[in-house]
């Protein structure tokens, strides 16, 4: 009996090169499911999914320049522009009833507020709110609840815990009051703020506070400037945010618009157009003195909506459309601002990713989701870089092994049916084969097991196991099925030899003969 065939097996770079790739795309699937699963953490970005509208839908946020600011009053103007552009595109409710909604807004300012608690005061920066804004804003709260965004007093507001504890020491602070000036705020909750560098840098305050949003035109104007004015805006404006903006909203019927914009204001165009600047400056510095008269004269700086988005980027075209397309407004799809292909984007431009040319204040939360975009797109951009190292070094591997093959595909194919007939001539006789890959160490050596035959005077083909004969030309020794086509083949070519080249094969097959 003849010693096995040896394999040949992979060698030791081969083995490495391919551990570095399975290390590569494990990588690459970490980074992958970081993203992932962070991205799911912003539950600012993520009123779209939680909306939960049968159409496709889409959360846009809009963030205006302090000189191009809104009053409350325009939200109603804005609102109706958007439903008219949806109503002339087709797009209505698939539902009817008092709570079934085509799509819901919020808006915010930023502006400061002193609050008192016996003899503790402490000064925060105030997010004056208005609309659902804490479906799209889901703060983690330590005690309490929200407040109301349609309360009629209007005297709630949201803590932080460090202005819980600066104020009172204690977080549980849930129906106590504070004073700001001659009012006092009942407290509805207590949140906790976001931790970390990107936090901080991006604009949060040590102590932030939330009030509904007349609360903040009060008492404390709504402003987004750090140095704690009302509003923050020059002293002079070359276009205020009153005429500016009702210009634009004269453009809507007489009904729609709210009772507050017959104000001061004269219509654009007037001839006393300066002399409505003069007014608007004025009443924008009378805004946080306590003053009610002006308090429709504040400013909103951004507004986010979540609305139908039946084609990609309808909806952030649907809001710039709205406020205007020669309007400073930065208008971003937080819908898509995660996923790969806008990712791809921010790799494209990733060197204007931190450019900003238009003066906007984005608030903190805003701050926070670009920085992590940048983030996100640096992650997927070593994503990328890992799976394209795994798909050369397996395509250098390839090419090396088809360049050193020892086979052909001839071969192949051949070596294939072989092996398929083989497994059926096992299953037929396994008696033979069993005998035939006994241990070549339990018997004779090699030589005598190769001469026995010959001695014996045996020929192929009565039923011994010739050893060697057709495995020295690359074929399995199939002689002993009778009714198999490829055995009769191997069989029928060798007697061939044997007849017409009786010399040359006895000299090619040795003890064969």
């Amino acid at each position: 009996m003849t010693a096995k065939r040896k394999k040949r097996g992979i060698t030791p770079w081969k083995k490495t090169a391919m551990k570095v790739c399975v290390l590569w795309l494990i990588a690459a699937a970490g980074i992958h499911g970081f993203r992932e699963m962070k991205a799911l953490g912003f539950e600012d970005q993520r009123e779209a999914s939680r909306w939960g509208a049968p159409e496709s839908c889409a959360q846009v946020s809009a963030f205006l320049p302090r000189e191009e600011a809104l009053m409350e009053e325009n939200i109603k103007d804005l609102e109706y522009k958007i439903n008219t552009t949806l109503a002339q595109d087709s797009i209505k409710k698939t539902s009817e009833g008092k709570d079934s909604k085509l799509w819901q807004d919020c808006y915010s300012g930023i502006g400061k507020l002193n609050l008192a608690a016996g003899s503790r005061t402490v000064a925060v920066e105030a997010v004056g709110t208005g609309g659902a804004f804490f479906t799209f804003h889901p703060l983690k709260l330590s005690a309490g609840s929200y407040y109301l965004p349609d309360s009629v007093m209007q005297d709630e507001i949201l803590l932080d815990e460090e202005t819980a504890w600066k104020l009172f020491g204690s977080f549980d602070v849930e129906g106590r009051t504070v004073r700001v000036q001659d009012m006092h705020l009942r407290i509805s909750g207590v949140y906790k703020k976001g931790e970390g560098s990107l936090y901080k840098d991006g604009g949060l305050s040590d102590y932030v506070v939330f009030v509904q949003y007349k609360t903040l035109l009060k008492y404390g104007g709504s402003g987004s400037g750090s140095d704690g004015s009302a509003q923050g805006m020059p002293a002079t404006a070359s276009s205020p945010a009153g005429v500016r903006v009702l210009a634009q909203a004269s453009e809507a019927p007489a009904d729609t618009q709210s009772s507050g914009s017959q104000s001061s204001d004269p219509p654009a165009g007037s001839g006393d157009a300066q002399g409505s600047v003069t007014d608007s400056t004025q009443n924008m510095e009378n805004v946080g003195t306590g003053n009610t008269h002006y308090k429709d004269t504040g400013m909103i700086t951004t507004y986010e909506i979540v609305m139908p988005d039946p084609v990609e980027g309808y909806a952030a075209s649907a809001v710039k459309k709205a406020f205007g397309e020669d309007s400073g407004v930065i208008v971003v799809d937080n819908t898509n601002r995660y996923r790969i292909p806008n990712l791809y984007k921010d790799i494209r431009n990733f060197a204007l990713l931190g450019m900003r040319t238009r003066a906007v204040r984005y608030p903190y939360w805003e701050n926070v989701a670009l920085g992590w975009e940048t983030i996100f797109a640096a992650l997927f951009l070593l994503e990328c870089i890992l799976i394209a190292l795994t798909i050369l070094l397996l395509l250098w591997m390839l090419i090396h092994w088809y360049r050193n093959k020892s086979w052909t595909l001839a071969g192949s194919v051949r070596n294939l049916q072989d092996s398929v007939y083989e497994r059926q001539s096992k299953k037929k006789y396994p008696e033979y084969y069993r005998e035939r890959e006994k241990d070549p160490e339990d018997d004779a050596s090699s030589e005598e097991k190769t001469e026995a035959p010959q001695k014996a005077g045996r020929e192929p083909g009565d039923g011994s196991p010739e050893k060697g004969m057709l495995e020295d030309k690359g074929l399995t020794p199939f002689e002993t099925i009778r009714d198999n086509r490829k055995a009769v083949q191997y069989e029928t070519k060798y007697q061939d030899d044997q007849r017409g080249d009786g010399g040359s094969a006895g000299s090619d097959h040795g003890g064969m003969r």
